[in-house]
């Protein structure tokens, strides 16, 4: 290893590596590549939240126990990833100020991104907000859109556009060709989110009463958990869609790789507050076309109708309207499944977006958007 590479000692404080949350997730996939590529030696993720407390006993509050980390390490560079929202801002931002106090190089990289708590950043808490995260060098986001909120809260900062990756089992798992849809067969369409308003769940499902009535055959799966499972399962009694929808709640390990890799088509019509949804990254990495809208990172990397369709709106009709479009012309489907397979493990595997990571701490300034 050079002297160039050992010349970063990288401190990380993220939510503990169980979590079932988007961070960890991230994490688990991307710390082993960063140890391979900076030295095991040269790493300290520090675990934070509520999970590491429940999980390890901790009883230290999570920004003094950063500082006692960052003692012990002496960390060159720190990466802190907060959330925007209320709690988040308020720990990640007494973390970011004891480390920039100690004079380490500081990455703030913004996951969840809550739009109301944006509006009252906006109205009331830019002052506050800087004196957070004001110290830091860096801040890396997941869409543009984000970028020039930070800039008019950071001036001067920095801000470079990444992307969050593939899960590590998905990527080790999936079969290296992407399913395609059979001239003969239905399409088989999948919806997998946390069944919760403004997900999309609800239009995909009246989208699908119209497909009905078209005579267009798909089926679609449905999987995930949330408060809006039963009444979900009533609708489609009422459309009677009985055997055109199937329900089969949180699916995890070999049974969601079998999912995914076994469905042509991902119905993502969202207009939650997404950053860059990473069961997106995964259908494609598994080869589905998109249908989705255009919230958080999507906007910044979609390729319409290349990678399927970008929808307009998340009404029924226009949902119905554009699965239809792409589900006709089955030539052109196989076409989006390929490619869509191909663009994630080039853009989405963890060796990829860690080594893109690297690059941003190492040379933030060369590395930031230069508009958005």
């Amino acid at each position: 290893m050079s002297a160039a590479q050992t010349a970063m000692r990288l401190l990380i404080t993220g939510p503990d590596l169980t979590d079932p949350g988007g961070v960890a997730g991230f994490y688990r996939s991307v710390l082993p590549q960063l140890k391979n590529m900076l030295g095991a030696d040269f790493i300290r993720y520090v675990e934070i939240g509520s999970t590491a407390r429940k999980h390890h006993g901790h009883r230290m509050p999570d920004p003094i126990r950063v500082k006692a980390a960052a003692r012990t390490f002496g960390p060159t560079h720190a990466l802190v990833n907060p959330s925007l929202n209320f709690a988040s801002v308020a720990r990640d931002g007494l973390i970011s100020r004891a480390l920039t106090q100690r004079g380490i190089v500081t990455t703030l990289f913004f996951h969840g991104w809550d739009l109301g708590f944006e509006k009252q950043v906006e109205r009331f808490g830019r002052l506050p907000f800087r004196a957070c995260f004001g110290g830091a060098a860096h801040s890396l986001v997941l869409a543009r859109q984000f970028a020039r909120s930070i800039r008019a809260w950071l001036p001067g900062m920095p801000v470079s556009l990444v992307t969050t990756t593939v899960d590590v089992s998905l990527e080790q798992a999936l079969h290296t060709e992407p399913p395609m849809a059979s001239e003969e067969g239905p399409v088989d369409l999948l919806f997998m989110s946390r069944l919760v308003d403004r997900k999309g769940l609800i239009p995909t499902l009246q989208a699908m009463e119209r497909l009905k009535a078209r005579n267009l055959r798909v089926r679609l799966f449905v999987a995930g958990d949330g408060p809006l499972l039963e009444s979900a399962k009533q609708l489609v009694a009422s459309f009677g869609l009985e055997e055109t929808v199937v329900f089969l709640g949180y699916v995890s390990g070999e049974e969601k790789l079998k999912l995914m890799s076994g469905c042509q088509v991902f119905v993502f019509p969202s207009t939650y507050g997404e950053g860059m949804p990473g069961v997106v990254l995964e259908a494609m990495y598994a080869g589905c076309a998109l249908v989705t809208t255009p919230v958080g990172g999507i906007a910044d990397f979609f390729r319409s109708p290349d990678m399927g369709v970008l929808l307009e709106s998340d009404t029924p009709e226009h949902i119905a309207d554009q699965i239809e479009s792409l589900v006709s012309d089955r030539s052109h489907l196989e076409h989006v499944i390929a490619g869509n397979a191909a663009y994630a493990m080039e853009n989405f595997t963890a060796g990829v977006v860690a080594s893109r990571l690297v690059d941003h701490l190492r040379d933030p300034d060369n590395n930031a958007l230069a508009g958005v």
